[in-house]
């Protein structure tokens, strides 16, 4: 693998806030497919897949799965001419994401079939992948994939032990079948309600090693709801962690944290922001992490 994942965080807000990503344009309601659970051994065991894309062309894979545990790897397999008769069985490209204990083996990578044998493909901002033990997010523009309109696709699931597949899955539930997804266009989006920003005040938090921390925030706005994202930087900018809970309830009276496992000792910081219904953002107030 010749990129990290950030596998090294879990980060939540208080107050039941949900998961999605933040920062890219509005996405559609994607098409959804099912996969029969229980039938994967030790394997990560795929039970639903999601695949979504916006108007710029960025494409989510959301795959639901359980077990997803170290020394385990999750592959989506895509077809992007739908054809056959090129690329490997099929196959032009391979998003490979590896759950390892092993730094060196853990990681992601988009893969491309060069006629004779997989290469790395074109490294870009727009690819990305995250996860835990019950999914795996993988998100790449269609620019990234020959410009393509669509595509069929499998996803793949193995146990590994001392390199060796114990266990596999498989979806749909045979190596002969694929799904296929067409890329959309955005609908019309509402015209949004005046509001002012909102605002966001990141406060200085600690903790120690080996536990989570919460990393204190206040947030206010107009209409008492947001969505708020939060991320963790080290001295050098480099992020470790990102997080977005869409649609919360707010209050300016009201403190909220976010619990966040550092990798080691330091100072960190983390930045937090917002954006309201009517797409009105706040502006990014940051303080820092003090880890012993």
């Amino acid at each position: 693998m010749n990129r990290s994942v950030r596998s090294v965080f879990v980060i939540m807000l208080a107050a039941t806030l949900g998961l999605v990503a933040f920062g890219s344009t509005s996405a559609l309601a994607g098409s959804s497919f099912t996969d029969p659970a229980g039938d994967s051994g030790d394997a990560p065991d795929i039970t639903a897949v999601t695949v979504s894309n916006d108007n710029g062309g960025n494409i989510l894979v959301h795959v639901a799965l359980a077990n997803f545990t170290p020394e385990s790897t999750v592959t989506i397999w895509l077809d992007t001419d739908k054809n056959a008769s090129t690329g490997q069985d099929g196959f032009e490209y391979r998003l490979i994401l590896n759950n390892s204990a092993d730094a060196a083996k853990a990681g992601w990578s988009l893969d491309q079939w060069n006629g004779t044998a997989w290469v790395p493909a074109a490294q870009t901002s727009t690819v990305h992948a995250a996860f835990d033990t019950t999914y795996a997010d993988f998100r790449i523009n269609k620019s990234d994939l020959g410009g393509t309109s669509g595509f069929s696709f499998q996803v793949w699931t193995a146990k590994l032990v001392a390199d060796a597949i114990t266990a596999h899955d498989y979806a749909p539930d045979s190596t002969l079948l694929t799904w296929a997804y067409n890329l959309t266009g955005t609908p019309p989006q509402p015209t949004p309600k005046p509001a002012t920003s909102p605002v966001v005040k990141a406060l200085t938090s600690s903790g120690r090693l080996g536990t989570y921390i919460h990393l204190n925030f206040r947030i206010s706005d107009q209409s008492g709801r947001a969505t708020v994202s939060v991320g963790v930087y080290r001295p050098n900018g480099q992020r470790l962690a990102f997080k977005t809970y869409p649609n919360q309830r707010v209050s300016s009276g009201t403190p909220y944290w976010a619990l966040w496992k550092p990798p080691y000792r330091g100072r960190f910081g983390f930045c937090v922001i917002a954006k309201n219904a009517s797409g009105k953002i706040s502006k990014p107030s940051c303080a820092n992490a003090t880890v012993s």
